[in-house]
């Protein structure tokens, strides 16, 4: 904590710890798992969030393939019907 209180007055003109910041918050910033899950925003990387975005984004290659199969079947039927006519 003291490096970095040292870093932060050269840097910032205060020190780290005279705002509140301690080395509980130091440990907790350094931690990559207390880390990712603070970014708990829509499109952060946080567990809830990536869980949530490959839901939503299987949900929508359903919704993409059943257009697709529906267009298809479209083609098909309107190909069929120009064979008829021949």
């Amino acid at each position: 904590m003291a490096q970095l209180d040292e870093i932060a007055r050269e840097l910032a003109g205060f020190r780290a710890s005279e705002r509140g910041f301690s080395e509980n918050d130091l440990q907790r910033a350094l931690d990559p798992r207390s880390n990712v899950a603070l970014r708990a925003n829509t499109g952060g990387p946080a567990p809830a969030e990536t869980g949530r975005m490959i839901e939503e984004r299987l949900e929508r290659i359903a919704a993409g393939e059943k257009r697709l199969k529906e267009r298809r079947g479209r083609v098909e039927r309107a190909l069929g019907e120009l064979r008829a006519e021949k």
